[in-house]
């Protein structure tokens, strides 16, 4: 076969690594192996945070008129994957503007997922949206830009995932998403 070189290089499964923990912690120097590991605690806690924070109050007899997704660079695809899951209830786009449409009003709804909660344009689109009297929902860390634009609906606090590494986090970003 043809060996890959370079940025293409496929990695090998050692299943030795798993057996001795200081050549795992060596080898995973960024803690992404640990991290993925968790995914399960992480849906399991997304759950449980969007419960507190009331996504559940999102749920009601009248579908969208449409879907705003707005989120950050950590959950480039969330918008794809709620479009697929919802493909007959409403339409969902993935909006990355700084303004929301002119037509966007109380029949629809914005759905914001920020790993930090710092990013101006999202914090601008939740102010804007709040405005407007939008359905809206934001996953983000409490206490950030995004969240006290958000303050008066369903907040997922995405505190916790302060250690996490980035690349580790899209199902905890992914869920209150999910669940609104």
């Amino acid at each position: 076969g043809r060996r890959r070189s370079g940025a293409n290089r496929v990695s090998e499964f050692r299943a030795d690594l798993l057996d001795d923990p200081g050549a795992l912690a060596q080898a995973d120097r960024s803690e992404l192996l640990r991290a993925l590991a968790t995914a399960g605690a992480q849906v399991r806690r997304a759950v449980e945070t969007a419960a507190e924070f009331g996504v559940g109050r999102l749920r009601g007899e009248l579908r969208p008129r449409a879907v705003l997704v707005a989120p950050d660079a950590h959950a480039p695809y969330l918008s794809s994957l709620l479009a697929a899951l919802a493909a007959g209830e409403a339409p969902v786009l993935d909006w990355r503007d700084a303004a929301l449409p002119r037509w966007a009003g109380p029949a629809d709804v914005l759905l914001v997922a920020s790993a930090d909660g710092r990013h101006p344009r999202l914090a601008e689109l939740v102010a804007q949206a709040d405005r407007r009297g939008l359905v809206l929902a934001v996953a983000a860390p409490a206490g950030s830009p995004v969240a006290a634009a958000a303050a008066r609906h369903p907040i997922a606090d995405l505190s916790h995932l302060s250690g996490v590494p980035q690349r580790a986090i899209w199902w905890s970003l992914a869920t209150p998403a999910l669940l609104a």
